[in-house]
């Protein structure tokens, strides 16, 4: 080819020349062309077409606008890479008006001239022009070819950009059919939350209808634990399995999406309701029968209080506990013995004996607070530790214990042997050990027996 031959089209934004128009079915072509819009208002919309160029800026600099990126300045020797079918203008920014060079890709050439020089949007008129004295009869059959093939490109070039449309408008509208979903997801999540946060315990709801209080055990041995752990941790397994589905939806049908939904909710809560029930069903028998070992090895079976080992080891536990506080706080232990226990067995049988020591241990029992321990030490013999209490008060409570006891009726209903019991007391403030307490306790409770029983004896131990 030879400068300025080829066939030329004037536009009111561009001049093309294609200087080999006889590569039209090959697989690129180049195009010389010089721009004349100077701004986006002057140039007027974006176009765009099938095909890919590559632009090289051969005098003057210009702007290269798309749809999706910001604009790219060029100068002289400079080149961008550029796909046809995003919305795209060219302006001079020169004082002059720009030359650049397009190579256009296979996609473009069988189409005709690039959509910038034939005016898919209407602007200017594609004339063919052979400035050259050469120009023969080839290029003007060309010309007719390429007036003929611009509707066509553009309409091609239309429908393109719809289709390029119609995805986006896809993925927009699945985007938004997963919004109810990351809803639902959400609410899923904050129920599941609550629930892992309920406080372990018992926990007191009003029944408005009957206006009586039910309390919901949700401690290791309560059904409602069972209840709200099956029910929450289906919920929760739903929730996981929408999750995992939802990124599947996105090329589903809408129809597809509610059957996905439905097997997301109703696999889950076919498998994990049963499966969960009977898990957490056998931790709670484990936790009765746990339970009931702990009371079993800790309670004396005769009398219902603690037993020798377990009175033992809560003292420890408290005087332990105590070495740790500053200031001390003061506390008591007793030792109480039933009176002349062998004449009830003997007189009554050893049947009516174990009666009246549990009426006595009942007795002590309820002469106590919440926070006082009590166990059975010996045969007839009960210990008590009042925890914070101060001698005086003691002293008033193994008082207390002994006129009730006295106030017994043995055997029920007959009053036939009066009950009655000798106590020896401690009361002490400083560090001290079990031991040494049950020592002077019980030595105290030696001075009950031997000045006539139905005493209390009391001593206090120095700091």
């Amino acid at each position: 080819m030879r400068r300025d031959e080829g066939v030329l089209i004037d536009t009111v934004n561009y001049d093309y020349l294609y200087p080999c128009s006889e590569l039209k079915n090959k697989r690129m072509v180049p195009i010389r062309a010089r721009l004349k819009a100077r701004s986006m208002q002057q140039f007027g919309p974006l176009i765009h077409h099938g095909g890919e160029e590559f632009l090289f800026a051969l005098k003057g600099s210009i702007e290269v606008h798309s749809a999706f990126h910001a604009p790219i300045s060029l100068g002289e020797g400079e080149g961008v890479y550029l796909d046809s079918t995003m919305g795209h203008a060219y302006l001079s920014t020169s004082a002059t008006d720009a030359e650049i060079l397009c190579i256009c890709t296979e996609a473009e050439l069988q189409q005709g001239p690039s959509a910038s020089g034939s005016t898919p949007d209407g602007r200017g008129s594609a004339e063919l022009v052979s400035p050259a004295p050469a120009a023969n009869q080839k290029f003007r059959g060309i010309q007719g070819r390429l007036r003929a093939s611009t509707g066509q490109r553009h309409r091609q070039a239309e429908k393109l950009w719809q289709s390029s449309r119609v995805s986006t408008d896809h993925r927009s509208f699945a985007c938004e059919k997963n919004e109810p979903l990351k809803f639902v997801i959400i609410i899923l999540g904050i129920l599941h939350s609550f629930a892992c946060s309920m406080q372990i315990g018992s926990m007191t709801a009003l029944c408005k209808g009957a206006g009586a209080r039910v309390k919901l055990d949700f401690s290791a041995t309560g059904r409602a634990r069972v209840i709200a752990g099956t029910l929450f941790g289906t919920l929760f397994c739903v929730a996981a399995a929408v999750f995992v589905d939802s990124y599947n939806f996105p090329d589903l049908s809408e129809p597809k999406i509610r059957h996905a939904l439905l097997i997301d909710i109703l696999l889950p809560t076919g498998l994990a309701a049963p499966l969960l029930f009977l898990l957490l069903h056998k931790m709670r028998q484990l936790s009765i029968a746990h339970r009931d070992m702990s009371i079993i090895a800790t309670t004396d079976s005769l009398t219902a209080v603690l037993n020798r080992g377990a009175f033992k080891m809560l003292v420890d536990a408290y005087l332990e506990q105590a070495l740790k506080q500053q200031p001390q706080s003061a506390a008591a232990f007793l030792v109480i013995d039933a009176d002349k226990f062998k004449l009830i067995n003997d007189r009554f049988g050893h049947q009516k004996g174990d009666d009246a020591l549990q009426l006595i241990a009942q007795s002590i029992q309820n002469s106590l607070r919440s926070g006082d321990i009590v166990g059975r030490i010996g045969g007839e013999e009960f210990g008590v530790f009042l925890p914070k209490t101060s001698p005086d008060q003691a002293g008033i409570v193994a008082e207390r214990i002994r006129l009730q006891i006295r106030e017994l009726e043995f055997p029920p209903a007959t009053r036939a042997h009066m009950l009655s019991v000798s106590v020896g007391g401690v009361a002490f403030g400083g560090n001290t050990v079990y031991d040494e307490l049950f020592r002077v306790a019980d030595q105290c409770l030696y001075s009950a027996k031997h000045r006539g029983r139905d005493q209390v004896v009391f001593e206090r131990l120095a700091a």
